[in-house]
């Protein structure tokens, strides 16, 4: 099927697994027309996370790909233990990635910019409602924007859609089951009930019934996402939940791909963050048509939604992207 072009900024961590998939993911949708990614944001303080980013931009040949990341950086190569909520990680993949004498990269580190001046200048460029962001992983630099002189009214303006991969939406839908990227901060989570565009979120229940990566044991042996993700599981059986992968598919290909449909269909309502980092969905409120919001349910199942995915990972076969435009 055409799918229209999307002009996506991309909000992501590279220290979890999942997140690498998404990239993945990300970048095989720019190579096939399918988006272009206006700049990436990285939302950790790892200097390793966009080296590892650039290492796989340079294998999909999106050599100049935009970043932004904090000013202050460190040696992390893993996402903290929060209110005992383990992240289950390896990681080594992320200083392996971000190793150039591995794998080529064509980042010059005087062009990364800091995440609110990149955000601010990029919206500020862009056509009016053209703009789609995809937020997995932390929110803190999306609440920054939000709460920054003029960036609801920027927001409201540039923004089509911000996509989440947030809350649970399910039959434990409520503040029961706590959420690792609200609990990094739940403050800088709280914007998400009041952004001022459209918003749609994928609940963990919906990401973690739908189990992929086996796609990337078909790409080349130095295929940067396929080390990263033998390095994550010790080896060849490389199969999680797609909560990632799933955020960035639909807001790619958006509900008219036929994967999924808007749970709280013609009932409204919208997100609402707990202080006990968990989030459910209130149909209490009511709000306008211009910052409306939803969360997904399966259209499809779980198992076919998967199959699509793996053959995205899968894209170009046993063979590396070829970089026809130099």
């Amino acid at each position: 099927m055409m799918v229209k072009s999307l002009y996506c900024i991309l909000n992501y961590q590279l220290t979890i697994i999942t997140i690498v998939g998404a990239y993945a993911l990300a970048n095989t949708f720019e190579y096939c027309g399918k988006a272009r990614i206006l700049g990436v944001v990285s939302d950790v303080n790892s200097r390793y996370a966009v080296p590892a980013m650039d290492a796989i931009n340079t294998w999909y040949c999106h050599p100049n790909t935009p970043f932004a990341r904090n000013l202050t950086l460190t040696n992390e190569t893993a996402a903290p233990n929060i209110a005992n909520i383990d992240p289950t990680q390896n990681p080594v993949f992320v200083t392996t990635l971000a190793d150039p004498a591995r794998f080529p990269q064509s980042l010059q580190d005087n062009s990364i910019k800091v995440p609110l001046d990149f955000y601010k200048e990029t919206l500020s460029e862009a056509k009016d409602h053209s703009v789609t962001i995809i937020a997995i992983g932390y929110l803190r630099n999306l609440d920054a924007l939000y709460h920054s002189p003029g960036g609801k009214e920027l927001i409201q303006r540039k923004v089509r859609e911000l996509v989440v991969g947030v809350g649970d939406f399910g039959t434990n839908s409520g503040p029961n089951l706590a959420e690792y990227n609200l609990a990094i901060n739940i403050t800088a989570s709280k914007f998400l009930e009041e952004w001022p565009s459209p918003v749609t979120f994928l609940g963990s229940n919906i990401g973690g019934a739908v189990i992929t990566g086996q796609g990337v044991e078909k790409t080349p042996a130095n295929n940067p996402v396929r080390v990263a993700y033998e390095i994550y599981y010790n080896g060849t059986n490389v199969e999680n939940g797609s909560w990632d992968l799933l955020v960035t598919y639909f807001a790619v290909l958006g509900l008219e791909e036929g994967s999924f449909q808007y749970g709280n269909n013609n009932r409204g309502g919208r997100i609402e963050v707990f202080a006990n980092a968990t989030a459910g969905w209130n149909y209490n409120v009511t709000l306008p048509f211009q910052r409306r919001q939803h969360f997904l349910e399966f259209k499809q199942t779980n198992v076919t939604i998967a199959n699509k995915v793996d053959a995205l990972l899968s894209q170009f076969g046993n063979t590396k992207p070829p970089c026809l435009h130099g």
